[in-house]
């Protein structure tokens, strides 16, 4: 090999490969910065905003719940405190109703405005 240079042969087929896979890394580059671009036109003014706190919302420590007072007795919700004087008007299940219509004696909506305990 005395004074002759090698030649380095580049194959034309694997310069059209690398042309083809920058190709697709700017195609692939462009889409995802399409695709957070339109993210964050979407999503901006939602994260932006600044939420109002709901203290309903918030948990309440182990602490404070071990704090609470226990309850002693049930009361009933209407008529005397025993609930006499009261009955229900359409039970839970009964025509597919998902609760209790707990009325006074005297029916409908006679005990509108009473007392609730």
């Amino acid at each position: 090999m005395g004074g002759q240079e090698e030649r380095r042969v580049s194959d034309p087929g694997q310069s059209e490969k690398r042309t083809r896979k920058t190709r697709w890394g700017i195609f692939l580059l462009i889409v995802g910065l399409a695709f957070v671009g339109d993210l964050a036109l979407r999503l901006g003014p939602e994260l932006s905003e600044r939420r109002k706190f709901e203290p309903s919302l918030e948990l309440t420590s182990p602490i404070a719940l071990a704090a609470l007072p226990v309850a002693t007795r049930f009361d009933f919700p209407v008529g005397t405190e025993d609930g006499a004087m009261t009955y229900n008007a359409q039970p839970f299940s009964e025509n597919l109703h998902l609760g209790d219509d707990l009325n006074g004696i005297g029916g409908e909506n006679s005990d509108l405005g009473d007392p609730v305990f």
